[in-house]
């Protein structure tokens, strides 16, 4: 009776292993996902293990490509400038026209500006915003400011891990630390004569602190109709300019 019983219960055991415990295919938005038992209870194939982690790596990279859309666009901002226009490390980029500011992607159709970017690798920098209708801001490379510079005088910023000048504040300068190894100043110029305009321009200096006893402001260009744009670049290239300048 006992042999009997156990060959039943064995019969059955079979007949259940074998309809829930038998090979699943499920749809998903990847595409089919195969399982060598049912879901809860099997192991998935090794094509479906390649394939979700693949999935893995996609997700990851769309997580890093929307975490740094305001660092690859100022990274592309930037190399827009040095590569395509030829400005110089804290060299401006006067954009007057409408034309001139073509590759630019929320400029004012009729404000001039005055956009130098600042590397600080070697050592702060300074900015000299005249007694003028000028108006600015320094932004670090993830959009976020750094500093108004609404007021006349001298702007000295400081980059990650560097130590501030010894008496900078008490020689005048407004010390304003980075974030980010480089930055962007953003000036306006306000007057609605041209002449004072282009006079004001000219009072704006932008120079390193190591220069201070005797500066050779880095002055400004024009785009002179050369093609260039800031917004930032698609497929591989977006993470290529990223980590080119993460690194």
């Amino acid at each position: 009776m006992l042999e009997k019983t156990t060959l039943i219960a064995v019969a059955i055991g079979a007949i259940f292993a074998s309809s829930v415990l038998q090979a699943e295919t499920i749809d998903t938005r990847i595409g089919k996902l195969q399982f060598t038992h049912d879901f809860a209870n099997g192991y998935p194939t090794d094509a479906t293990v390649e394939k979700l982690f693949n999935e893995m790596d996609f997700q990851r990279a769309v997580q890093v490509y929307l975490w740094a859309i305001p660092f690859a666009s100022m990274a592309q901002w930037q190399y827009a400038h040095r590569e395509q226009l030829g400005a110089e490390n804290g060299q401006a980029v006067f954009l007057e026209s409408y034309k001139d500011r073509l590759g630019g992607l929320t400029y004012n159709a009729t404000t001039p500006y005055v956009l130098p970017f600042i590397d600080l690798a070697e050592g702060p920098w300074v900015v000299v915003m005249p007694e003028a209708e000028v108006r600015g801001a320094a932004h670090d490379m993830w959009q976020i400011a750094i500093t108004r510079m609404t007021e006349p005088g001298k702007y000295l910023f400081v980059g990650p891990g560097q130590g501030v000048p010894k008496d900078a504040e008490a020689q005048g300068y407004r010390v304003a630390k980075s974030p980010s190894m480089n930055l962007l100043v953003g000036i306006r110029l306000m007057a609605t004569d041209e002449a004072q305009r282009l006079a004001d321009l000219e009072a704006i200096q932008v120079y390193p602190y190591a220069e201070r006893d005797n500066p050779k402001p880095r002055g400004y260009i024009r785009p002179k109709g050369k093609p260039w744009m800031a917004a930032a670049p698609k497929g591989l290239a977006y993470f290529e300019r990223l980590a080119e300048w993460l690194e």
